[in-house]
């Protein structure tokens, strides 16, 4: 499992989950934070979702699919 990100490492001891298991509730994870890098791996990842997106959209409307 991957942790999630933030700009900084900051919990949410005290919150109430919304994460709800027919088990358990599980707690909120202490984000870590992002470094340098990954932001423009982020943006790489980004456009690459925004450009499948739009040739998708493209392909809908070539094909008269609802």
């Amino acid at each position: 499992m991957s942790l999630s990100v933030s700009a900084s490492v900051v919990g949410l001891d005290d919150a109430p989950s919304r994460s709800v298991t027919p088990e358990r509730r599980h707690k909120f994870v202490t984000p870590r934070a992002l470094v340098t890098d990954e932001i423009l791996l982020i943006l790489d990842d980004e456009k690459r979702a925004a450009k499948r997106a739009n040739e998708a959209c493209d392909l809908t409307e070539h094909t008269g699919a609802a």
